[in-house]
């Protein structure tokens, strides 16, 4: 090929190739969002959608959603809850979403904390979450 033809578009190799995902990483948690979504009694849940939901809820600052291993469900969802009202309870925020998630959305756990733990992007670590969680 001469130097003016240009390669076809996906014809060519890639100037930088694709991370490979290994083992270690998978193990460590460092690929992609792979563990947010939360499959419990075969649908599909995603985090994302449960935490807008609760942020909705006057009272609330912020929240985190994951899932953690039930024997009957596969996973089950859990969300932990900073308040800025202190006020808000268990049975007030559990009516609000109500109305607003379908049932197999609903967080079966819930837990109030004073703050959700950070990394140093700024970014909830889920993962120290569910280990929290777990203990």
């Amino acid at each position: 090929m001469c130097a003016s033809q240009k390669p076809k578009r996906g014809s060519a190799k890639r100037r930088y190739p694709r991370q490979k995902r290994s083992k270690q990483n998978e193990e460590s948690g460092s690929v992609g969002r792979k563990n947010d979504l939360i499959i419990s009694n075969g649908f599909n849940i995603y985090p994302q959608v449960v935490e807008r939901v609760i942020s909705e809820c006057p009272g609330v600052r912020e929240c985190a959603v994951f899932g953690v291993p039930d024997p009957r469900r596969g996973e089950r969802v859990v969300a932990v809850v900073v308040r800025s009202d202190l006020n808000l309870d268990e049975s007030g925020l559990r009516a609000f979403w109500t109305d607003r998630l379908v049932d197999y959305q609903r967080p079966i756990d819930l837990l109030f904390v004073e703050s959700l733990p950070r990394n140093a992007m700024g970014k909830v670590l889920r993962r120290d979450l569910r280990e929290r969680f777990l203990r």
